[in-house]
């Protein structure tokens, strides 16, 4: 058989016990699934479980799919029964089941060599604690594709978040797609100049119900890092500091509203921090670098100084501008930068997206604006958001603190 195969999805002939395929619609998930199971069940003998979290028929499931390849391909060695389907040469089998409703049935099921799990960010928490040790056969492994519906969806928080070395992460779109039609083209194209962020969710797998309280919104950064515009203005830099193990140093440059670069280190001294600013600027002592002034920070910005650079030090929780509005600088720095993000030019990167869209925000009961602690989003993000800090430090002004002199 000649079968055309996309090459995102090649890691899905190698071994891995956990496959995760997301992404939005024309994503080619479900039929690349679809062909690699189907060529695994010729080459010997598998039992492959097709689940989702609720299947009240056949209809609902992977079935007609799969007789659809088999048709297209010809492939004469399976037979399609009414609710399986069967390798009549080597015995290989497909069985399809709900999570929902077939739970001591599934948790009895012996030698799965395969599970594809579909729409798999409907899969409950409880439905993934079942599944898991139920796929116990050596060299087993879980499948799932999915578009995101939240940004805490199960399986991605399980699976993704934090993978491990035996996971492989597929994230595809219509982009990555060479047989992508000019009948969805158009559909995409409507989607996305009627409902930019309804486009987002459908088109680029991106989640849909994000938190009514985020300070940026989706729709807002995924166009910043769509616009392109002149570097007009001053250069400046901003940095944040490392300070705990898992922490990353982190560097941004901006030309105007246009950033042009960043820089991105894991686990070095305040003296290798100092040097690497200082190759990031070119030597250029005219440059404003913005530095993080807590805890080690503060370091940096001495040895800065100490060297005639032009360093600003900015404390997070210190005194902001608009001391009535928000309750500290940090506060201040978002909402600033949400302010001018539709003026933007920001470079296209996936984990700053979800590090600016995924910090939440209160008012106080002086009535002023403050985004939650860090140590709250690192609860519910699993990290630091160090690439939106030093972005954001890169783009803030901190107040010039005038001296008042009493005679007496």
């Amino acid at each position: 058989m000649d079968i055309d195969f996309p090459e995102p999805f090649l890691p899905l002939l190698k071994p891995y016990r956990y496959k995760m395929m997301h992404g939005g619609r024309a994503g080619m998930k479900s039929w690349s699934v679809t062909t690699a199971l189907l060529v695994k069940g010729l080459e010997k003998k598998i039992r492959v479980l097709c689940t989702r979290e609720i299947q009240h028929t056949i209809r609902d499931s992977v079935h007609y799919l799969l007789k659809r390849l088999i048709d297209k391909y010809n492939i004469k060695q399976y037979d399609v029964k009414r609710e399986s389907i069967v390798n009549t040469v080597n015995g290989s089998e497909f069985i399809f089941k709900g999570l929902h409703s077939n739970v001591q049935e599934i948790k009895s099921m012996e030698r799965i060599n395969y599970c594809w799990i579909e729409e798999a960010q409907s899969v409950s928490r409880e439905s993934l604690d079942l599944i898991i040790p139920t796929i116990r056969e050596e060299g087993s492994e879980i499948w799932a594709t999915f578009n995101r519906y939240a940004e805490n969806d199960p399986i991605y928080e399980t699976f993704c978040r934090n993978p491990t070395p035996d996971t492989v992460i597929i994230n595809t779109n219509y982009w990555d797609n060479p047989f992508f039609t000019e009948v969805l083209k158009k559909e995409m194209l409507k989607c996305k100049a009627e409902n930019y962020d309804l486009y987002l969710h459908i088109w680029e797998g991106q989640p849909k119900n994000q938190a009514d309280m985020a300070v940026l919104k989706r729709s807002d950064v995924s166009k910043a890092m769509e616009r392109t515009i002149e570097p007009i203005g001053v250069i400046e830099v901003g940095v944040d500091v490392a300070r705990f193990g898992d922490d990353r140093t982190v560097m941004y440059k901006r030309h105007g509203l246009k950033v042009l670069d960043y820089r991105v280190y894991k686990k070095i001294p305040v003296d290798k921090t100092v040097a690497h600013a200082i190759e990031f600027i070119n030597q250029d002592k005219t440059i404003a670098i913005k530095v993080d002034d807590t805890g080690v920070g503060g370091g940096v910005t001495d040895m800065l100084a100490a060297g005639g650079y032009n360093v600003i030090p900015v404390n997070f929780g210190g005194t902001p501008n608009d001391h009535h509005k928000y309750d500290m600088v940090a506060s201040e720095m978002w909402f600033d930068f949400a302010e001018s993000i539709d003026k933007m030019d920001l470079i296209d990167d996936s984990e700053l997206k979800a590090e600016l869209t995924g910090r939440l925000w209160d008012v106080n009961k002086k009535g002023q604006r403050c985004i939650e602690s860090k140590k709250r989003y690192k609860d519910r993000a699993g990290k630091s958001p160090d690439l939106a800090d030093a972005l954001l430090l890169c783009f803030y002004t901190p107040k010039k603190r005038e001296v008042n002199v009493r005679f007496i």
